[in-house]
């Protein structure tokens, strides 16, 4: 069985059916709250549906868009304009000193003082062309 919501659209006033979830796995009450939530959105001018999709599509680019994704899909781009051997030295430098601490951390989280902890230690050592 499935929790629908019908509703006439803010602007174009179509009706839109917008599907809530399945039972058992939604609850009636737990439904009937998704039902306010959604006249709420409506009674602001807000469509609740267009409104949910955002938000879904919000929280896939914050998983899609990690660290190491990222900067996987630069390093397939970059590695063809240089050499072999400094695609290594790249490849490598963000294995070793940046994936353990920022590999699934989405790219809006990043902050300036985090990438600066992070080049600290390397820093000390001394390789600064690492930290470049």
């Amino acid at each position: 069985m499935l929790w629908n919501f019908n509703y006439r659209e803010p602007v174009t006033k179509n009706r839109i059916n917008m599907g809530l979830g399945t039972y058992p796995e939604l609850s009636l009450a737990n439904a009937r709250k998704k039902v306010v939530e959604a006249r709420e959105l409506l009674a602001q001018g807000i469509d609740p549906k267009v409104q949910c999709n955002a938000q879904d599509e919000a929280k896939r680019a914050e998983t899609e868009h990690t660290f190491e994704n990222v900067a996987t899909a630069w390093f397939e781009l970059k590695k063809d304009s240089v050499t072999p051997a400094y695609t290594e030295d790249i490849w490598r430098s963000l294995t070793l000193h940046v994936f353990p601490d920022l590999k699934t951390t989405p790219l809006s989280k990043i902050t300036a003082p985090m990438v600066i902890e992070l080049l600290r230690p390397i820093e000390a050592k001394g390789s600064l062309d690492t930290v470049k």
